[in-house]
């Protein structure tokens, strides 16, 4: 595979970039590592969803990709796995999302 394909950004999948971003934020040493885990956690869970519904390259993602994604996510229950609730996680918590998402699109962005 030649490193132009590698670097498409129509080819690139959003946990390839989320690798990128984490590697590149760590690599400054400004950020803690609770900070950086938080920011991998939060594009880890994007990932995951992306892969589960097709979703194409991340230069082809688009803002309905995205508002589909925060509204799955203001729908999921608080807790997972074993410790299930029926109460729905925060507009906090959603919201912060929100904010690592878009940190995470800006920096792909001024790639």
């Amino acid at each position: 595979m030649s490193s132009s394909s590698v670097l498409d950004p129509c080819l690139l999948s959003i946990r390839d970039a989320a690798k990128g971003f984490i590697i590149s934020l760590s690599s400054s040493g400004r950020y803690t590592d609770s900070y950086l885990e938080a920011l991998e956690n939060g594009v880890a869970l994007l990932a995951a969803y992306a892969d589960e519904h097709h979703w194409p390259g991340v230069a082809e993602i688009t803002t309905a990709h995205l508002e589909e994604y925060l509204h799955y996510l203001a729908r999921r229950p608080r807790w997972f796995g074993i410790r299930k609730s029926q109460k729905l996680v925060s507009k906090s918590y959603v919201n912060t999302q929100y904010r690592r998402l878009s940190r995470f699109f800006n920096w792909l962005l001024s790639r």
